[in-house]
């Protein structure tokens, strides 16, 4: 607005009184304009399904976005595997899991997602979070992937201990953790 209002004064330096009504209206019209493009940010910002949704598909190769996208729609469907949510979340997070940036928290997404709607974990999920955990470097993501999975299966989550007990067991030989994990 700064910038704007320090133009509109060059121009109303350098204007005659024949335009400075041209000049008047086309610097109120810029800030009309602004004016929307800002409430259709703030409305776009305030609602969390349209920031993921616009954050995916302007950035399809994060797998931040994607991940978060996927959330949403997890949180939309519930812990119900009919939802149309549900099946739209587990598009997302495989999309998402598949890029080249994709941390494990894509793969603890998908485990969650069907634990919490009682459905069968696919072995290929547990298979990729494993090979993330052998071949890229641990760092906090990895980490909060699968202390995330244990955290869930202490609250009851139906989560498979034999492949949690190999992730976790996987991980402390790669990364010796801090004594609270």
């Amino acid at each position: 607005l700064g910038a704007l209002l320090a133009i509109g004064a060059l121009f109303a330096r350098f204007t005659t009184d024949a335009n400075r009504g041209v000049v008047r209206m086309s610097v109120a019209a810029t800030l009309l304009a602004l004016a929307a493009l800002g409430m259709i940010r703030s409305a776009t910002w305030g609602d969390p399904l349209l920031l993921a949704s616009e954050m995916a598909a302007s950035n399809p190769l994060s797998a931040r976005a994607s991940n978060d996208l996927a959330e949403q729609y997890m949180n939309m469907g519930g812990d119900n595997a009919d939802s149309p949510f549900y099946y739209m979340a587990e598009q997302e997070f495989e999309r998402g899991s598949r890029l080249p940036s994709a941390s494990p928290l894509t793969e603890q997404g998908l485990l969650i997602l069907a634990a919490a709607a009682g459905q069968t974990a696919k072995p290929e999920w547990w298979d990729r979070l494993q090979a993330k955990l052998e071949q890229r470097p641990i760092g906090p993501q990895e980490l909060m992937a699968v202390v995330g999975l244990l955290r869930q299966r202490e609250k009851g989550l139906p989560i498979d201990d034999r492949r949690l007990a190999q992730a976790y067991t996987l991980l402390l030989e790669r990364h010796p953790a801090p004594a609270h994990i």
